[in-house]
Order: structure tokens, then C-alpha cells, then sequence
């Protein structure tokens, strides 16, 4: 009987040379599945079902597409599309592709006279500061050109990404959702080497 060898196996842990456990390719392969096609399907889908909705939008994306022709995207192609990409970038604001995200308190913090001891896991609600009327007008409108170069909202957003994981340095505040009593302001810093960690200041 054969065996069929598979690039995947070969494959080494460039810190130690060793090859991965079975476990660390599932879990690599777990994560390529979601966070690689789920985060990207839900983005295109939601940004083509609002173009659908808005045909003014519409007709301003649809230029930079016929300008491309036929042939596939480039990198350098986006410089020349800003009017999609400030589709995408209101998409991703509107309907994150993962909604919140963990952290682990690295050192005992205190949060609006809450304490929170270290190693106690957190959750940042992205979808909740990315409808947070203190840091957008009109949040649940969907407007691509507040992403235009100049409009006043992209400044209060300061560091916040536009995605599902939080990833490099990272100043985020919380707002009270409707209907909810509490409120969470932290100012955290992630990396994208340990996402899972924040350490507040």
C-alpha cells in the first residue's frame, strides 16, 4: 500500500526546528477554516447585501470594478479603489466578522471601580464600540465615506482596528449597550504574537 506524503507534515516549527503535533496542525487548520474564509465570506456577503441596499453607493463602487477589466486583483490595486474600500472598512464596522474577542488580565487592574485580577479572561465587545454613538455618527447608518480621507470620526477612533481580532497596539472604549447597566473602559495593548493577553494600563 502507498503512503502519500503531504507537504503539511513536513512542516517545522521555525523557533525549534521540531515538527508540529498533530494537535497544532488541527488547531492551525481550524483556525485557517474560520478565521480565514468564515471572517471573509461574512464580510463580502454583508458588503455586497448593503451595496444592494444603497444603489447610489452602488454606482460609485461600480467604476473602480470595470476599471479592473477582467483580470485578477493586485496589491497595488487598492490605492486605486477608495470608494471600495470604504465599503469594505463600513462593512467590517457595521458586521464585524467576530464580534468580541478574549484577553487575559495580565496584572490585577481596576476598570470604573471594578477590580479585575490578573489572569481573570475578559471579553472586548468590538461590535459594541463599533456602534458607539460617542464614537460614531450615526452608527447604525451605513455610510462608507466616513472612512474618507478627513472625516472628523476616523480621529476619535484613533488605534481601534476595523476586525474581528484585535491585533497590535490597541486603545478601546466599551460604551453601555442598550438596555445594559454596566460599563467597561479599558485601555489595553494586544499583540498579535499572544492575543489571547492584555496588559491594561
Amino acid at each position: 500500500m502507498a503512503v502519500h506524503a503531504d507537504r503539511i507534515s513536513e512542516l517545522t516549527d521555525p523557533a525549534t526546528g521540531k515538527p508540529f503535533t498533530d494537535k497544532e496542525i488541527r488547531d492551525d487548520l481550524f483556525a485557517f477554516l474560520f478565521a480565514g474564509h468564515d471572517t471573509t465570506a461574512t464580510t463580502l456577503t454583508y458588503s455586497l447585501w448593503q451595496l444592494g441596499r444603497n444603489p447610489g453607493i452602488q454606482e460609485r463602487v461600480a467604476p473602480e470594478a470595470v476599471d479592473l477589466g477582467d483580470r485578477p486583483l493586485r496589491a497595488n490595486d487598492i490605492e486605486h479603489l477608495p470608494c471600495t474600500v470604504q465599503v469594505i472598512h463600513e462593512s467590517l464596522r457595521m458586521c464585524p466578522p467576530g464580534a468580541t474577542t478574549g484577553r487575559m488580565a495580565m496584572q490585577d487592574v481596576e476598570v470604573d471601580g471594578y477590580r479585575i485580577p490578573a489572569g481573570t479572561n475578559t471579553v472586548v465587545g468590538i461590535y459594541a464600540f463599533h456602534h458607539d454613538p460617542a464614537l460614531w455618527d450615526e452608527p447604525e447608518k451605513f455610510d462608507p465615506e466616513r472612512f474618507a480621507p478627513g472625516r472628523s470620526e476616523i480621529g476619535r477612533v484613533g488605534s481601534i482596528r476595523l476586525s474581528g481580532v484585535a491585533h497590535g497596539p490597541v486603545s478601546a472604549t466599551v460604551s453601555p449597550c442598550s438596555k445594559q447597566h454596566s460599563v467597561l473602559r479599558a485601555s489595553c495593548e494586544s499583540s498579535a504574537c499572544n492575543p489571547s493577553t492584555t496588559s491594561f494600563r
